[in-house]
């Protein structure tokens, strides 16, 4: 399985068709902000999405993941916004495409 975390932002990831990815993104959601998935393309299933609060201090950020299938080859570009539900500019973007491949 793939593992895709922030040093991937703005880079290319070759899955096969079917094959599980997943994505883990850093998060503290007691600051209000939180990652929010723009737009997904049809061909991308969520299997699950969570959330692992750290086992120290309240209030310590987390990680939040998504774990993900492709349905059909193509390219599947994927979009994340970090940011308070209520300000209209994320704070922070991570994006990553999906180059899916038959087997």
């Amino acid at each position: 399985m793939l593992v895709i975390d922030e040093t991937w932002n703005q880079r290319d990831a070759e899955i096969a068709i079917g094959e599980t990815v997943k994505l883990e993104l850093s998060e503290n959601p007691t600051t209000g902000y939180r990652w929010r998935m723009a737009d997904v393309d049809p061909a991308l299933r969520i299997l699950d999405e969570s959330y692992e609060a750290p086992s120290g201090a309240p209030g310590s950020g987390g990680v939040r993941r998504w774990t993900l299938a492709a349905d059909k080859a193509g390219t599947i570009p994927l979009q994340l916004e970090f940011k308070r539900s209520w300000q209209p500019q994320p704070a922070r973007t991570f994006a990553v495409t999906l180059v899916v491949k038959a087997r």
